[in-house]
Formats: structure tokens, sequence, C-alpha cells
């Protein structure tokens, strides 16, 4: 396939009815093949569909993807290069390398990069925060939250979305003082919502800079 190698995963399905060949936005590939098919039948399938898998591919155009870390945009390179792996990428002058190959994981890949490099910055930004305006917290950790930015519970625990750091460090800090407020006020009322403004009189410029678009 063009000297290009790619992850597919066989998947049996008792709803399929027939043998399908899907790309998904996260860059996965799967082969669906009805229950009682056989993995020969889905191999030949797939060896008859390579063209059609290609010409999909390339109009995916994944080289051209572009992403953010700490808000400022970055560039997807793929490298030939031996001291680059899918679990050991590079990041240099906001240009992130994966192998060559792994066009369609490309943002699985950099998510993983990011998970990482959030589990070292956020807790540490979080700590010193917390001292810089008297909160005291039990514990923080950083997640793969889906439909929150983060999160306090009533144990004073703290959790941060590690794709905090698609944005800049302003937005950041905002969440984290917005989750440290919860400390003192465990609600949204006008109290917590003042705490915050006098912490940052400006956080409603960041709160509505914060989306899932594209992440």
């Amino acid at each position: 396939m063009k000297d290009r190698s790619y992850k597919i995963t066989f998947k049996k399905s008792k709803r399929a009815k027939r043998i399908q060949l899907k790309i998904y936005k996260t860059g996965e590939i799967f082969l669906i093949v009805p229950y009682r098919s056989t993995y020969e039948q889905g191999n030949n399938f797939l060896m008859k569909s390579i063209s059609w898998l290609e010409k999909k591919v390339d109009k995916l155009d994944f080289n051209t993807e572009k992403l953010r870390y700490f808000g400022e945009e970055i560039e997807i390179k793929y490298s030939s290069s031996n001291e680059v792996s899918f679990f050991a990428p590079s990041f240099i002058d906001r240009q992130f390398s994966i192998p060559c190959g792994n066009n369609l994981h490309f943002k699985n890949c950099y998510n993983e990069w990011l998970f990482l490099k959030a589990k070292e910055y956020i807790p540490k930004r979080v700590n010193e925060l917390a001292k810089l305006y008297g909160f005291s917290y039990n514990k923080v950790s950083v997640k793969r939250l889906k439909s929150r930015w983060g999160s306090c519970s009533t144990q004073k625990n703290l959790s941060f979305n590690y794709k905090l750091l698609y944005f800049n460090t302003k937005i950041i800090e905002y969440v984290i003082v917005h989750e440290l407020c919860h400390l003192s006020q465990l609600n949204h009322s006008k109290k917590f919502w003042k705490l915050v403004e006098q912490i940052i009189p400006d956080y409603k410029i960041y709160k509505n800079k914060l989306s899932f678009n594209n992440m």
C-alpha cells in the first residue's frame, strides 16, 4: 500500500449483513465482518479493497492536519528516523514528529503524548496556584474527561481534562482557579463567581474561549 502500513481492526458483528471497510474520524480502520463469515473471507475482501482504501486515505490528507499545544498551532511531521516511534514521538520547534506509516493514527499518538505532558504540568501548576491564593485540596489528578474541563469533589479531590493543554496558559489558569474556588463554594452561586472574579477579574474572556470543538 504505497510503502505505508495501517492498523486494521478485524471485527465480527451480528448486525452486519455484509463485509464493510470503515475509516473513522479518529483515524481507526475497521473491517466489519458478518458473524458467520470467516477471517479468510474478510481478508479477501480487504485485498480487493486496497485501491479504494488508498484513495480514501489520500483524500483525508492527514499530513496537513493542525493541532495545538499551549494555544499555539503545531504541525504534524512524518519522520523516517529510527529515533522517532509511536510511543516516543518528538516535539521540536512546534513540529510534532511521528513515524511514517502512522498517518491515520497521528491524533491518537499526539493525544497520548499530550496526556503525559498534562500529568507533568497541571498538578504542578495547581499546587502553585493553590499556595498563591490560599487554597487547600486533598489530591489532584489528570484524566481523559469527555465533557468537562475539570471537577471538584466533596472530598476536595480535583480532576482536570488533559486536553486543557490545547489552550494557552491563561485559559488553563482560569480552569484551575475555577476548580480551586469550588473548594470554598461547591456550587455556581453569586458568591462562587465573585470569588473567581477576585482572582481573575477578566475570567469571562477565558471562560468563553473554552470549547470541545476539534479536540
